[in-house]
């Protein structure tokens, strides 16, 4: 939970909606997602896209629906500075 001094940093795995034939199964989108809010939203950041027409780093606004079917796992990493923690 955020509060004023400390963000939680959790790992988030999601359930990929098509799995790849040639690779073991299943397999996950892991994300990063610092919780700054009190309702449970802030920021992920992941990497989108593919090999085969690219990859990319993005950092978005994010709130975990934590009975979304999707979501697989979610575990602390640990915590951040609320005063170190700003994007850019």
């Amino acid at each position: 939970m955020a509060n004023s001094q400390w963000y939680s940093v959790y790992k988030l795995k999601f359930t990929l909606a098509v799995q790849d034939p040639d690779m073991p199964q299943p397999r996950y989108h892991t994300i990063v997602f610092v919780e700054t809010d009190v309702d449970g939203s802030g920021t992920k950041f992941h990497v989108i896209g593919d090999i085969t027409s690219g990859m990319s780093y993005e950092s978005t606004t994010f709130h975990i629906e934590v009975n979304s079917q999707p979501l697989h796992s979610k575990g602390v990493l640990g915590y951040t500075k609320a005063l170190n923690f700003k994007l850019e």
